[in-house]
């Protein structure tokens, strides 16, 4: 039998996955004796982080007790509250913050 080789093969990215988890498949000499051989490489989903904001609102009212007349203006007192969330990439799943 004569002899071969499998060639270096550069596993290259792939849009929103991080790195490879074998960034090159290295060269290997074969023989007749070689048996077949399986490589997995594998890719992480990526995520990118967003910002969720949300306002929450309190408003107290000053009220007459028997007839609920207005005894003066409310006070309004509003408070935004932010998250940040990772989206993947692939699947658009969000995983809340």
């Amino acid at each position: 039998w004569t002899e071969g080789s499998w060639g270096e093969t550069p596993s290259g990215a792939i849009e929103n996955y991080k790195a490879p988890s074998i960034e090159t498949v290295e060269e290997k000499q074969v023989t007749s004796t070689t048996r077949n051989e399986k490589v997995d490489v594998y890719y992480e989903a990526d995520t990118k982080e967003v910002t969720e904001e949300k306002e929450v609102t309190r408003t107290i009212n000053y009220l007459e007790k028997e007839t609920n007349k207005v005894l003066k203006e409310p006070v309004v007192q509003k408070v935004k509250l932010t998250r940040t969330n990772k989206v993947n990439k692939v699947t658009g799943e969000v995983t809340e913050g």
